[in-house]
């Protein structure tokens, strides 16, 4: 393959897949598509079109004579991650005020595709202190923020456990919701905190998928009914989810 063709092909190899790593990792429909149209820019590919939902790209581009690609990417749902949105925006930001060739695009493309999870040093307090400030937010004492933060301690150990577990959402967050339930009796039983709702509405805080569901309204109001369906039901899925974990521990603490 000559060398301007093969540059052609990789170029759109790195268009589409900054589309994947964004729709992937939580970002809106248009910053998706705006994008993937400022990289192509920069990258002469001329009239990018792209056709996207929550989980798929199709995309067509030409080149200055004739159609140079088309393709179609299934994207699989995965958690937020505003690390590595941040970090295709900035390389999108790098080419296009030519700060970096295709080849080091290529890398840093690579280098983020390949970007882990945030260390569980950092995890597992973020865990413990957003399920006590939310509690403490949504009215609860001291003590039962206590409680709280002692329960979000253990859904961040869970959650990191199961970290390479991707394809079960609705079954992680309902044994989430159970950890939750049972650790937030146990305690209270142990006299930490004082009112039970407080602490589990608390330590499931951190379970709430509010990013998506911002996101899903946001696709409704810029006319994509499509991924705003798509998102809205995975949203509702997560919260069906955490209801019946909680449900599950409750009647088994009844009896």
């Amino acid at each position: 393959m000559p060398k301007k063709e093969q540059q052609k092909e990789q170029a759109f190899h790195l268009v589409v897949s900054a589309g994947e790593i964004l729709l992937q990792s939580g970002a809106e429909i248009f910053r998706v598509e705006g994008t993937m149209k400022h990289m192509a820019n920069s990258l002469h590919i001329y009239s990018l079109e792209t056709y996207i939902i929550a989980n798929g790209i199709f995309a067509t581009a030409e080149g200055e004579q004739d159609l140079m690609r088309a393709q179609i990417k299934e994207v699989s749902t995965g958690d937020t991650d505003l690390g590595k949105i941040e970090a295709v925006n900035t390389l999108s930001r790098d080419l296009e005020q030519k700060r970096c060739t295709l080849e080091e695009a290529l890398a840093r493309m690579e280098a983020i595709r390949q970007m882990g999870d945030y260390p569980v040093s950092l995890l597992i307090p973020a865990y413990a202190v957003g399920a006590g400030c939310f509690c403490y937010a949504l009215c609860g004492s001291a003590s039962d923020s206590a409680a709280a933060a002692v329960v979000g301690i253990f859904l961040g150990i869970f959650f990191w456990l199961l970290r390479n577990w991707k394809n079960a959402k609705a079954l992680k967050t309902i044994l989430g919701s159970m950890l939750v339930t049972f650790f937030s009796l146990v305690l209270l039983n142990r006299h930490l905190g004082a009112d039970l709702n407080n602490i589990i509405i608390g330590g499931l805080m951190p379970m709430l998928p509010g990013v998506s569901f911002t996101n899903a309204i946001r696709d409704f109001v810029e006319n994509d009914y499509v991924s705003g369906l798509i998102r809205l039901m995975d949203v509702l899925l997560t919260v069906v989810s955490m209801a019946v974990g909680v449900a599950i521990i409750w009647q088994l603490a009844l009896f």
